[in-house]
Parts: C-alpha cells; sequence; structure tokens
C-alpha cells in the first residue's frame, strides 16, 4: 500500500483555454472538473457561440478584439506556469498565432491541444512556434467506457479524452500524488514533443497489467508504436489499496514495450473513487525529428532552457535568464 505525502505543497498555475466554437464547448466541459486548472474561452467579438453552445456555465470568455488582445489575454493569464490551447484549427480565425505569441513573450509554455482530423487540414498560415502539440482521438479510448461518458461518438467521449489528456499532465504537476513527480520532471518529458494519449481501464485480477496493456493497444491502434517513442508520460489512478506489485507490473509493462533510448516518468495518482480499477493513462513523446503527423507549420522548440523569476523590486515583472534549467513555477517563485 502506498503512503500519501503532503508535505510538500504544490501548486503551480495552470489554465486552458479554449479557442473558437469546439475550444469552447471542450474547455467549457472540464471546467471546474481538473485540480487547481482554471478554464477561459476566447472568441471574437464578432462570433457568437452556436445557439446549441451556451457560454455559460462554459468558460469565462474574453471577448477581444485585435486591438486589446495581448492587454486582455495578459491580464487572465500572464502569470500562468503553463498555458494548453484548445483549437480544432478551422475556425480560430487567426487568434491562435496571436495567443502563442503573446504569452511566449512573457516566456510561458503554450502546448496546442487539438483532434486528429486539424492535423490535415490545409491551412494557408504563419509558421507557429509552441512548447509541444497533443494530437486526440477517440480511438484513445475503447468501450465500455467511463460513466463520465455518457454516449459512445458523441462530444462526451471527445470532451472526456481532452479532459484526461490535460488532466493528466496537471495532476502530476498540482496533486499530492502517491509515488510523484513534479513540475520539472513533466516539463522535461513533454517540451518540444508531438503526443498521443492510450487511456486503458481495468477492474478485476492482474488489473494493473490489463490496464496498461490497453493503453498500449490504443496507441497502436493510432499506429503509435511504443518502440519508436523518444518519451512518455504515465500516470496512474487508484486507489490508496493499490500495491507496490501493481504499480512494478506496470512499470515493468512498459519498460519492455520501449526502447532502451527512451525516457519514461510514472507517476501514482491516488482516486478513491476507483474502487478495484486501475486507470492508466500514457501519453508517448515523439520529437520532431521522428516520423509524427502534426501540422506542418507548426515549429518545436526543442526544449525548454528558461527560466523566469519574479524581481522583487518591481511587483508583476520578471526577469528571463537563458540557463539549462527548466521553469520554476510561481508556488516555488515565491519561496526563493
Amino acid at each position: 500500500m502506498f503512503e500519501l505525502d503532503e508535505s510538500t505543497e504544490r501548486g503551480a498555475i495552470i489554465r486552458v483555454i479554449g479557442v473558437g466554437a469546439f475550444g469552447v464547448r471542450v474547455a467549457g466541459s472540464m471546467n471546474g472538473r481538473i485540480h487547481k486548472v482554471d478554464c477561459f474561452g476566447i472568441v471574437q467579438k464578432s462570433k457568437a457561440a452556436p445557439d446549441n453552445l451556451p457560454l455559460i456555465p462554459t468558460p469565462r470568455c474574453l471577448h477581444t478584439t485585435t486591438d486589446h488582445h495581448d492587454e486582455t489575454l495578459l491580464e487572465q493569464l500572464g502569470n500562468s506556469d503553463l498555458v494548453f490551447v484548445i483549437s480544432n484549427l478551422a475556425e480560430e480565425d487567426g487568434m491562435l498565432e496571436d495567443i502563442c505569441i503573446t504569452l511566449q513573450k512573457e516566456n510561458i509554455p503554450v502546448f496546442l491541444v487539438i483532434p486528429e482530423s486539424a492535423c490535415t487540414t490545409d491551412l494557408n498560415r504563419d509558421e507557429v512556434t509552441l512548447d509541444g502539440v497533443i494530437i486526440l482521438s477517440e480511438a484513445s479510448i475503447e468501450p465500455p467506457y467511463p460513466t463520465a461518458v455518457v454516449v459512445q461518438a458523441s462530444p462526451s467521449l471527445q470532451n472526456y479524452i481532452f479532459q484526461q489528456a490535460i488532466q493528466q499532465i496537471t495532476d502530476l504537476m498540482t496533486k499530492h500524488s502517491l509515488m510523484g513527480i513534479d513540475f520539472a520532471d513533466v516539463m522535461v518529458i513533454i517540451c518540444g514533443g508531438v503526443m498521443r494519449l492510450g487511456i486503458g481501464i481495468a477492474n478485476g485480477e492482474h488489473n494493473a497489467q490489463v490496464a496498461a496493456e490497453k493503453a498500449a493497444a490504443r496507441l497502436k491502434e493510432q499506429e503509435v508504436e511504443l518502440q519508436s517513442i523518444s518519451s512518455a508520460l504515465i500516470s496512474i489512478y487508484g486507489s490508496k489499496d493499490m500495491s507496490m506489485a501493481d504499480y512494478n507490473s506496470i512499470n515493468t509493462f512498459i519498460h519492455d514495450q520501449t526502447n532502451e533510448e527512451c525516457n519514461l516518468r510514472i507517476g501514482v495518482i491516488a482516486d478513491d473513487s476507483s474502487v478495484d480499477a486501475i486507470l492508466v493513462s500514457l501519453l508517448a513523446v515523439h520529437r520532431p525529428s521522428e516520423e509524427a503527423v502534426f501540422p506542418r507549420w507548426v515549429k518545436l522548440h526543442d526544449k525548454y532552457d528558461r527560466v523566469r523569476h519574479s524581481n522583487p523590486s518591481e511587483p508583476g515583472s520578471s526577469i528571463v535568464e537563458d540557463k539549462e534549467v527548466y521553469e520554476v513555477p510561481s508556488w516555488l517563485r515565491k519561496t526563493v
């Protein structure tokens, strides 16, 4: 049995931005559902949400014009340690470029989260620099679905997969885990990568091994072979009764399936609602030099080698230094 270590305060400031009607819908579905993560929606003033997509109680909506876009964004997001941007790339009217440029001027890591269909969207657009891209598919999970998914192949299934992808990353940064990794560990894995998600859920005997096998199978369904990936982030969700043997079976399986040079990080999150079920969320990471399908107008940072810290003599300001270290989250900056 694992013991929960609550001795360290964990509080990185993480935001999710839904861009356009698709992004607002998905971000709205996860608002208030992810620990210590705030969700926002962004639409142009001239763009009204569809009748079937009310903005309330979806994320707080930042109605902006291009003239005030930077100022409005920074008022809401300027102190973020990490930002995820959700979009289908078909209806964001250039806002994605504005968001990325504005936030990265403040040295805030930005990750684009898109459906698989957006990868083949033929868009004539300028190159955008990002810290990573997460590509999600309904193949990420197989039936039977969790109770959060109401109807197969419905928006609720897509919403659940997007939430799980982001939650897997952020839980390891913000929650007290049974076998924890931290902000820097996660950033080592995901920065500069193109990511795919596999989710496995299993009950009963050998549930840990079966859940890991299911997660790997979901990636294979998306033509991702674990032997070919450069790194992976694995989150294991189970009750506090989960044993070290359960962890070892998952750890051994993943190591056997990946190549010797693959960089792995495995975190264990307590979830008493799981009862006897174990959920394995496997985020497989390709590097741009590898065979990875993603929008070709995206340029990825090869690593995250910047540190931002507050200037005590000037509240609200930041100093950016080029160092071989990873972003220091705000909750840690405040203690030094």
